[in-house]
C-alpha cells in the first residue's frame, strides 16, 4: 500500500477546497480520502487530519492514512489530500515537509473580506463561534482574547506570509496558486491547469457538484454541543471508531443545518476589512499577478 502524500491542498479555508478535492478525485488515477471506501466528499469530513491537530499527529501516519484512504488498489495512483490548516499553521507545514519534501501544494485564495465573513458564519455553523456579531468577533481577535486557529478570521486572510513560508519550505515550483473567483468563473481552465501541475492527463473535465455550500445552524446550542469537549464525547472517542464518529457528527450537523443565506456584511465592517487587508493584498499581487477579481473591494476607491 502506498502511504505517501503526493499532492496536498493546503488552503485557504472557505475558498472552494472541498470542491477542488472532489473534482481532482474523480480522475481514475487519483486517490483521495474515502474514494476507495465507497464514500463521496459530500458524505464525510474531507480534511486529512494527521499533520494537524496535535492529537492526530501523535498517532502513526500509517494508521491515519488507512483510516482516510483505506486500501488503494494497485496501480499508478496519485495520492491527493487536503487540510486547510497547513497553510496557516507553520508547524503543520513543517510536518508535511518532513513527511515528503517533494509534495506538490495547491492553495486557493479568496478575496479576504468575503473569506473572513464566510469563515465567521462557518464557525457559527460548526459551533466553534458563540458570538452572533461579526464585528465583536474580529475585535476579540485583535485583542487576543479567546482566539484559536478556528476563530482567527483576520489573520487567516493575510496571505503574503503564508505563501512565502510555503515557498521557503517546498520551493515555488511545487506551489500552485489558484484564485477562488477564477475557479468559479473559469472552472475548466483551472482544472486543466491543476491536472497539468500534478502530472495527470486531463481527458475529460468532471461534472460540477456542490460539496460545501454555505449553511447556518438551525439550533446553535446543538452545534456547540457537537463541537465542544464533554465527558460524552470523550467516551465516544473510546468506543466508536474515528471514521464512524466523524460520519455521525457530519450527519447530525447536516440535519441541524439550513442552506438559507446568512445576513450580508455591514458596510462599516466591510470598510474596516478593506483597510485592514489592503497592504497585504498589494504584496500578494506581486506574487500572484493580476487580482482583477478583487478590484471592486481593493482598487475601486483609488480610481
Amino acid at each position: 500500500m502506498k502511504d505517501l502524500i503526493d499532492v496536498m491542498i493546503v488552503g485557504v479555508e472557505k475558498a472552494g477546497t472541498s470542491a477542488l478535492l472532489s473534482d481532482i478525485g474523480k480522475h481514475e488515477n487519483v486517490a483521495i480520502p474515502g474514494k476507495f471506501k465507497g464514500e463521496q466528499v459530500t458524505n464525510y469530513d474531507p480534511e486529512f487530519s494527521y499533520f494537524l491537530p496535535e492529537s492526530r499527529f501523535k498517532r502513526s501516519f500509517s494508521a491515519c492514512f488507512y483510516d482516510e484512504f483505506g486500501d488503494i488498489p494497485s496501480g499508478n495512483h496519485l495520492v491527493v489530500a487536503k487540510n486547510v490548516g497547513i497553510c496557516y499553521e507553520p508547524e503543520a507545514a513543517r510536518r508535511l515537509r518532513e513527511h515528503n519534501e517533494n509534495t506538490k501544494l495547491i492553495i486557493l485564495l479568496r478575496e479576504p473580506v468575503s473569506r473572513a465573513y464566510s469563515s465567521f458564519w462557518y464557525q457559527r455553523y460548526r459551533g466553534a463561534e458563540r458570538k452572533t456579531n461579526f464585528r465583536e468577533a474580529i475585535e476579540r481577535e485583535i485583542k487576543g482574547v479567546d482566539v484559536d486557529r478556528h476563530k482567527s478570521y483576520l489573520a487567516k486572510g493575510l496571505y503574503f506570509e503564508q505563501i512565502s513560508r510555503l515557498e521557503r519550505l517546498f520551493g515555488s515550483e511545487n506551489l500552485l496558486i489558484i484564485l477562488h473567483e477564477q475557479y468559479l468563473s473559469q472552472r475548466e481552465y483551472v482544472l486543466e491547469k491543476v491536472f497539468n501541475f500534478i502530472g495527470v492527463n486531463c481527458t475529460e473535465i468532471p461534472d460540477k457538484e456542490i460539496t460545501n455550500s454555505a449553511k447556518v445552524a438551525l439550533v446553535p446550542g446543538l452545534a456547540r454541543a457537537l463541537y465542544k469537549d464533554s465527558p460524552l464525547k470523550r467516551l465516544a472517542k473510546i468506543i466508536i471508531p474515528e471514521r464512524s464518529r466523524k460520519r455521525m457528527i457530519s450527519f447530525i450537523r447536516k440535519a441541524n443545518s439550513s442552506t438559507k443565506s446568512y445576513k450580508p456584511i455591514k458596510e462599516e465592517d466591510k470598510k474596516f476589512l478593506i483597510d485592514y487587508y489592503k497592504r497585504d493584498v498589494l504584496r500578494v499581487s506581486v506574487k500572484v499577478g493580476d487580482l482583477e477579481a478583487w478590484w471592486p473591494h481593493f482598487y475601486h476607491e483609488d480610481k
